[in-house]
């Protein structure tokens, strides 16, 4: 039987306020309900014109620390992916976001406030079917050791094998691969929590740049030694090989379209699952897209 995916947009609007974990000012977001085939859309409020940013893998323009989206005037938005996933767990496939800065804010760190955010107003079936994509052949992108893949498959799974490149502590590895499929589990309730991390040393490097001024122990696991500095420590024995799915959710997210296919990595990071998509669209015969009727 053909799956069917239907356009959903939010019922009403929701509204954010945070602060950007690069420059540590405050943020605020507005989600707001769409027409059916808007897609998810960035507007830049800051900036009075050329401010509107599609949230497309093609507009990917940096996926250092995080992932970046511009448009061809250079206005730029970045750290989507965590409200990416958030829209993708909710089905949210028309939505105009509306944003003060360059940065989407980092709240705790997860998806949980977004997800919050659009549990609190609802979504709003539009009964408009989504086009989607299937994967048809094994598709594979690497980093040095880390790696990432699609694999034809007729359900929408992610799984991801994490051990920060041999870099974690042993009382925090990651003990075995971590399964999600996103038509049948629960992402708010199973990944939304997990927070982004980091090692303090390379924390400490990027703050001499610069960068991560926003971030502390609220909205980031800090890895330091043989354990973490936060003293409420993870909040699942697998939290950071969960938050590299939430993470490839919300990356994979930037399609535009549903992909059916599997979903594989070791070491996954924003500039691989970029890499994926692109190689995925980019090879002959890769992928079959199935229209609405």
């Amino acid at each position: 039987m053909k799956k069917k995916y239907t356009q959903k947009t939010l019922k009403s609007p929701a509204h954010l306020n945070g602060i950007g974990v690069h420059s540590g000012t405050p943020v605020n977001l507005e989600l707001l309900p769409a027409a059916i085939n808007h897609g998810i859309k960035f507007q830049r409020t800051d900036i009075a014109t050329n401010n509107i940013i599609n949230a497309t893998y093609d507009c990917v323009s940096d996926t250092k620390m995080s992932t970046t989206l511009s448009n061809k005037h250079g206005a730029n938005i970045s750290t989507v992916e965590h409200l990416m996933s958030a829209l993708a767990g909710y089905g949210i496939t028309n939505c105009l976001i509306k944003v003060s800065g360059p940065e989407v804010p980092i709240m705790d760190g997860s998806a949980e406030d977004f997800c919050n955010a659009i549990q609190a107003v609802g979504t709003d079936n539009q009964q408009h079917e989504k086009e989607y994509v299937k994967v048809l052949k094994d598709i594979r992108v690497e980093s040095g050791d880390a790696w990432a893949s699609f694999t034809p498959s007729t359900e929408r799974t992610f799984t991801v094998n994490f051990d920060f490149l041999k870099r974690l502590p042993s009382a925090l590895k990651q003990s075995h691969d971590v399964t999600f499929n996103l038509d049948d589990d629960n992402f708010h309730l199973f990944f939304a929590k997990a927070r982004t991390f980091g090692l303090y040393e390379d924390a400490r490097k990027v703050q001499a740049m610069g960068l991560a001024k926003g971030a502390n122990l609220d909205n980031t696991i800090i890895i330091k030694d043989e354990g973490i500095l936060n003293p409420e420590g993870l909040r699942h024995p697998d939290e950071l090989s969960q938050h590299k799915i939430l993470d490839a959710v919300g990356d994979l997210a930037l399609c535009s379209n549903f992909i059916i296919g599997a979903y594989s990595a070791y070491n996954g990071s924003h500039y691989l699952n970029n890499k994926l998509l692109r190689k995925l669209f980019d090879t002959a015969d890769s992928l079959e897209t199935d229209p609405v009727a």
